[in-house]
């Protein structure tokens, strides 16, 4: 029994650590006019909650969006625990695409409509030791992937944006070759945007997320023991420098209460991060960060985690 419940065990700390980096996973907004509310990356956590690409644009017609986007981080705690964390180095690569499958002008506002896919792979330790032991488990087992579809809608008028998406996601485990979550979700944003000192821009934004999830705990216990719903509040600074160079700065809360019957759990994640962005030709940016992630839980075998993460990205896409 002692194998099968420490397999469990791994799986079920795999979903708890991977489910905050999995929601990085982002599938690039479409371009606004230059004084309308700039679009965001759908979903994306980042390191420190949804992250908005606040720039000006050209405005251009496109149908189709391909994009992709590499980061390489270091974090003082890789598996979200409470006592002696472990650090180590985090990889990840995402390719995705969108198609646009309408648009029209509706209460003197633009409807877009947006299917799209994506994918991404997180690897632990591969710029350091990959064999390194961190909770009693070598850091490079919690390796996985994700597979992630999405139909979203976006209303946008002025300085205002809303947004309401339905997306499917799946989990892989490396190491122990299998699936091991699936998550159907909706939810739903709105977001509002000014212009504050010149050509500094701050956004700021709420959001709502009902999760209906399948965990593979081998029968220990409920396999929609995950299911939640999310809440949350995210304001962003974003201060052009010189030239291409800005810096962003983001804050975000965020509480989800678990819905299962069986528990009562409620979580409270806050995020603190910053980021120096280069923009080169419209199409590729460059970006080094920093951040700070702390979480509270009400149930008492779930970690209340204290994380720090710096690291270095670069995103491409075009557009058709």
């Amino acid at each position: 029994m002692k194998p099968l419940f420490r397999s469990a065990s791994v799986l079920l700390s795999l979903a708890a650590a991977a489910l905050p980096l999995a929601a990085r996973a982002a599938t690039p907004a479409e371009r606004p006019s230059a004084t309308a509310v700039e679009e965001i990356y759908r979903g994306e956590l980042d390191d420190t909650g949804p992250q908005y690409l606040l720039q000006p644009a050209a405005g251009r017609p496109t149908r189709f969006t391909l994009w992709s986007r590499a980061d390489a981080s270091w974090t003082d705690n890789a598996t979200f625990t409470e006592t002696n964390p472990g650090e180590t180095t985090v990889s990840s690569f995402q390719l995705g695409g969108d198609v646009r499958c309408l648009e029209r002008t509706i209460a003197d506002g633009k409807l877009r409509l947006v299917a799209g896919a994506h994918g991404q792979i997180f690897r632990y330790g591969f710029a350091s030791d990959d064999d390194r032991v961190i909770d009693y488990l070598q850091v490079d087992r919690n390796n996985f992937d994700l597979l992630g579809a999405h139909l979203r809608a976006t209303w946008q008028r002025g300085p205002w944006l809303a947004a309401s998406s339905l997306q499917g996601t799946l989990l892989h485990n490396r190491s122990a070759g299998r699936t091991f979550y699936h998550e159907l979700a909706w939810d739903a944003a709105l977001y509002r945007q000014w212009s504050v000192a010149g050509k500094a821009t701050v956004l700021v934004g709420a959001d709502l997320a009902r999760r209906w999830s399948t965990t593979e705990t081998y029968g220990l216990l409920p396999r929609s023991w995950n299911d939640r719903a999310d809440a949350g509040l995210t304001a962003a600074w974003r201060q052009p420098i010189r030239g291409k160079l800005a810096w962003r700065a983001t804050a975000r809360v965020q509480t989800s209460e678990y819905l299962h019957a069986d528990r009562s759990r409620r979580d409270v994640t806050g995020s603190l991060g910053a980021e120096l962005i280069y923009t080169w030709r419209e199409r590729c940016d460059f970006r080094v960060f920093v951040s700070h992630e702390r979480r509270d839980s009400t149930e008492a075998a779930i970690a209340d985690y204290a994380r720090w993460e710096a690291g270095a990205g670069a995103g491409v896409r075009w557009e058709f």
